[in-house]
């Protein structure tokens, strides 16, 4: 199993986002926004290290199904416009010489570029 996979099912096995978050005196509770108010993780807060940072560990926790999610879209996106460029290598190492293939080719990999990152 690719860790792609591997990520998608760990996320898919979880309880269903979106998930908050609750601070009190000496942790904080991490529990699923929908359904009953049980906390599916518990961070702990002493002024000592390393528990001193439990807010910010429970914001991230609470927002990794989203953070998660957005990464593998993100992969995905990428990864098929990497596969769309892979498919014109034939067609432009075919027709090097004609300077509006090159031309074409150096546009519509400019563009995938810009689409795979985002930027479109």
């Amino acid at each position: 199993m690719n860790k792609l996979q591997e990520i998608r099912e760990a996320l898919a096995g979880a309880t269903p986002g979106p998930w908050e978050y609750e601070i009190y005196d000496d942790m904080a509770d991490i529990y699923p926004v929908k359904g009953p108010h049980n906390p599916i993780c518990q961070t702990w807060t002493k002024t000592e290290e390393p528990m001193q940072n439990s807010e910010n560990n429970a914001r991230l926790i609470a927002h990794t199904p989203e953070y998660l999610s957005y990464l593998l879209q993100l992969v995905e996106t990428q990864w098929e416009a990497l596969e769309e460029m892979r498919e014109q290598i034939p067609i432009i190492q075919d027709n090097l010489e004609s300077p509006n293939v090159r031309h074409n080719a150096a546009n519509m990999i400019e563009y995938k570029i810009q689409q795979a990152l985002g930027t479109l």
